[in-house]
């Protein structure tokens, strides 16, 4: 049930807007340079890949927690934006190889590992990618509330 529900409904729903910064820019190389402008990425997960890993229901003093350590593997697709018009489109993977229950209330993503299948934009697809933080979280928290729904 966790992997399926994981995997079909609730990590496609994880997205970001993230503005990049001029020392991220800095980073690409001179082929894959933007024109000048205000930058904006619009990140989304356009499809879970896989979901392994275990996810536990745990009832303990009366209290209800659902504990899980999970490997993502998601698609990625990031909008990039140049004052508003569409210059580029990036795509490629992203791998979360552990995230546990204990992780979801991090500042960071924890080791996320990140393929750009257009090489000179890597640095700002990795950006990117580790600004669905926020929104993978809350995607974590929702499979929480829902897992214990599910098993009360």
């Amino acid at each position: 049930w966790a992997h399926a529900i994981l995997c079909d409904e609730l990590l496609p729903q994880i997205s970001a807007d993230f503005s990049p910064t001029e020392a991220q820019l800095a980073l690409l190389p001179s082929s894959a340079a933007l024109p000048s402008g205000a930058v904006q990425c619009v990140s989304r997960v356009v499809a879970a890949e896989s979901v392994s890993g275990d996810a536990t229901y745990v009832l303990s003093r009366g209290k209800q927690r659902v504990v899980f350590e999970l490997k993502l593997k998601m698609k990625l697709e990031v909008e990039v934006r140049v004052d508003g018009e569409l210059k580029q489109i990036l795509t490629g993977n992203l791998q979360v190889p552990e995230v546990g229950s204990d992780d979801v209330d991090d500042r960071k993503m924890p080791s996320p590992k990140c393929k750009c299948e257009q090489g000179g934009f890597t640095p700002l697809f990795q950006a990117s990618a580790e600004a669905c933080w926020p929104s993978m979280q809350q995607t974590l928290r929702t499979f929480v509330e829902q897992a214990k729904e599910k098993w009360r």
